[in-house]
């Protein structure tokens, strides 16, 4: 994967993908009843000096309920890289390739 070159194609995929995710995450919290926030900052454009953030819920208030139950929580955080998730994936893979390597010795 990598950045979309032409400014409005760029653009334009932001606003269509922007507009699923903030229906998918709102369909997520009232289907499984769960509280959600999503913040999106969006790209900088030449008319703006700073990026815009944008918060699902809408409602200034709900999101900062929900950021301060996150921090509140007890729970381990996780941060993940994109790294982590192609270290992860091979580690995967690696044990795979090792079963495959054992069944083949036993023929």
């Amino acid at each position: 994967m990598e950045l979309i070159k032409n400014e409005k194609s760029r653009m334009h995929t932001f606003r269509k993908r922007k507009t699923n995710l903030l229906k998918k995450v709102s369909d997520f919290s009232i289907l499984c009843g769960v509280d959600a926030c999503v913040i999106i900052f969006g790209p900088n454009q030449n008319d703006q000096p700073a990026a815009t953030a944008e918060t699902w819920p809408s409602n200034p208030d709900e999101v900062r309920c929900i950021i301060n139950r996150y921090k509140a929580s007890d729970q381990p955080r996780k941060c993940y890289q994109g790294s982590d998730y192609f270290a992860a994936k091979k580690k995967k893979i690696d044990a795979e390739f090792a079963k495959l390597h054992r069944a083949s010795s036993q023929i």
